[in-house]
Order: C-alpha cells, then structure tokens, then sequence
C-alpha cells in the first residue's frame, strides 16, 4: 500500500512538475527564406535622426544564410531647423550569416558605406543561443559591431551581450519571444586611414522580439550612452578629445 501511494505521488508531482515548468522554443534565424519583409528603421544621436525603410529577404544555401536588402526610402532630419534631407532608394546588398545569425562576412574590412549599411540590416542583432531557451533562461555572447559618433563610416568594437527571455506569448500561427538585451561595447581602431585610433565605449539595453515561425525580428530598440575618445596634434601637441551622445536605435516590421 505504502509502494502505491509513493508511486501516485510521484506520478502526480511529474505531472505538477510538467505544468509549472516553462516550455523552450529554439531560436534560428531567417527560417521563412524567399518572403520579403518590410522594415521601419530609425537612427538617433546628437539631436540627428536616420529613417530607413528596407525590404529584407532571406534565402539559403547550403546552410548559409543569405540576408539581401534594399532601401526603398530614406530621410535625414538635421537639429537647428536645417531642412531634411532626402535619399532615394539604395540597390540591393547582402549580408551572409549563419542560422544563429551570427555575420559571416567581416565587420573589420575596409571602411566604406556599403560596410556601413550592412550593420544596419542586422540591426546590431544580437547572435542567437545553441539550447533551446524558456522564460528566465539568458546567455551571453560576444560580436563584433560597427557604430559612428556621426552618420559617417564607423568604428568597429566588440559588443559584450547578456540576452534574457522575458516572455514567451504563443499564437495559432506564431510563437513570439519577447528578450532583454544589455550590450557593453568596447573597442579602439582608425576609422579611416588618416584617422588617429577612436576608442569607442558604451552600454545600451534594449528589447527584441523575435518571431520563432519566421525567424526574424518583429520589434527591436536599443539605447544608452556611447562616448568616443581619440588624441589629435593641436598647437600644443597632442591634445585628448571626446565626444558622446546618447545613442537610439529602433526597428520594427513595417505594414
């Protein structure tokens, strides 16, 4: 008798257990290859803001994902009432990564404009964790970022992410994760050849949303205060420079 109720407890414990428990989901990136997504992207810093509205594309080969984008529209608005200004559309360009979404093309190359636009369509997206993960679970992770005190090419720094799962909401049609983002950057390099070193380092926190059906970002926005540091030849020799700013980036699917 004693054997029959230990075991009825044991079965209804595991069945409690199951239920309290927290499903996990595995992330991976760009699943819905061939199905083009419209994004609303916005860039702001020192009172200067960047739209952009892109369509992304992911397709696949052998594994490697292939992100090909367009800007459709984009507008500049400068601070001190100056008028805005305009930028038609930019033809496609691709960025490669793997299904943890993590770049396969370097973020170090020579600085250029096309290098620029690739870091902004993956958005500064954090790279995806191997386990499946459920509320409460984080990782951290570290990847290379390009990011610009001005809307000139960038500097290239290490980004320090720590991800935690907020919330899991499940639909008929879709499974969103809802995750928290706090990135330390750090990083020193010439932005251009005939550029002193710029240090670069900041923190910024942030929300993603992420669509496990699609595997793609439905929402991310992301800010904090960056500064950079550099020493440049001045009429009493070299002189310590700084700048920083407080820095916001936001993305979101577009109707």
């Amino acid at each position: 008798m004693k054997v029959a109720r230990a075991a009825a407890f044991l079965s209804v414990l595991a069945v409690v257990t199951s239920f309290t428990q927290s499903p996990k989901v595995l992330l991976r990136y760009g699943l819905a290859t061939g199905s083009p997504v419209s994004y609303a992207l916005r860039d702001e810093r020192a009172g200067r803001q960047t739209f952009l509205y892109v369509r992304q594309t992911v397709t696949d080969s052998s594994g490697v994902k292939i992100l090909t984008t367009r800007v459709d529209s984009a507008l500049y608005l400068m601070p001190g009432g100056r008028a805005p200004q305009e930028l038609g559309s930019i033809p496609n360009f691709q960025v490669r990564a793997d299904d943890r979404r993590r770049w396969i093309d370097s973020v170090a190359d020579q600085d250029t404009i096309l290098a620029a636009l690739r870091a902004i369509a993956l958005g500064r997206a954090v790279p995806l964790p191997q386990e499946p993960v459920g509320v409460g679970d984080s990782w951290k992770v570290e990847f290379p970022v390009r990011i610009s005190y001005d809307y000139e090419p960038s500097n290239v720094a290490k980004a320090k992410a720590k991800v935690k799962v907020k919330r899991l909401d499940v639909t008929p049609t879709d499974t969103t994760v809802v995750l928290e983002v706090s990135l330390h950057l750090d990083g020193s390099g010439q932005p251009r050849p005939d550029w002193p070193d710029v240090d670069v380092s900041g923190d910024l926190d942030g929300e993603e949303v992420f669509s496990v059906h699609s595997g793609m970002t439905q929402h991310l926005k992301l800010q904090g205060r960056v500064e950079w540091s550099w020493r440049a030849m001045g009429p009493r020799g070299m002189t310590p420079h700084s700048y920083a700013t407080i820095v916001s980036l936001m993305r979101d699917v577009a109707p």
